[in-house]
């Protein structure tokens, strides 16, 4: 899972829409003080660092699963930067939540076999399926319960490429446990 910073399309600009300052004083608290890019960078590093500890691609999948949920945990407007307030941003030229779906997915392709054991799905939507996770407990409140969340996400992420029984494994080599 060695990959680079990437810059993005058109949603770097850390202001966002000019709209913001028309944005009543509830909007922007909801918003949050965090920026996109910034944001963005903060959590490739967490997950890049969190994958170099190991040398088992099985491994860095499950490291790099559990940091983006600590992440989102430990900072809670930079996730919502991410997901929710860049789903808001979105536009026929710019999809900032796509870029990061995006870059995670090619993250996991690059660090994964080229070919699945069970082909039931694709490494976009293993990702957005964690973004949609992420998104809702944000959404919901209770983003202190993500990395509760990390063995079976981790374990979603594995399955399509090592099985059942291997992908537990692995979450439980890594010192998370399967519910």
């Amino acid at each position: 899972m060695e990959r680079q910073l990437v810059k993005t399309n058109g949603a770097s600009s850390d202001r966002g829409p000019q709209r913001s300052a028309q944005l009543t004083p509830e909007a922007q608290a909801r918003r949050g003080k965090a920026d996109f890019l910034p944001s963005f960078a903060a959590l490739q590093e967490a997950v890049r660092k969190a994958c170099a500890r190991h040398t088992d691609w099985q491994a860095r999948v499950v490291a790099g699963v559990q940091a983006a949920l600590e992440f989102a945990a430990a900072d809670v407007d930079a996730a919502s930067a991410l997901t929710i307030n860049a789903r808001e941003r979105a536009s026929k030229e710019i999809d900032p939540e796509q870029e990061v779906i995006t870059y995670f997915a090619d993250l996991l392709k690059d660090a994964t076999p080229a070919q699945m054991l069970f082909p039931i799905c694709n490494e976009e939507s293993l990702v957005e399926s964690i973004a949609v996770v992420i998104r809702a407990h944000l959404q919901a409140r209770t983003a202190d319960k993500l990395p509760d969340l990390a063995p079976d996400l981790a374990y979603l992420s594995l399955m399509p490429y090592v099985g059942l029984a291997s992908a537990g494994q692995w979450v439980d080599r890594e010192s998370l446990t399967v519910r």
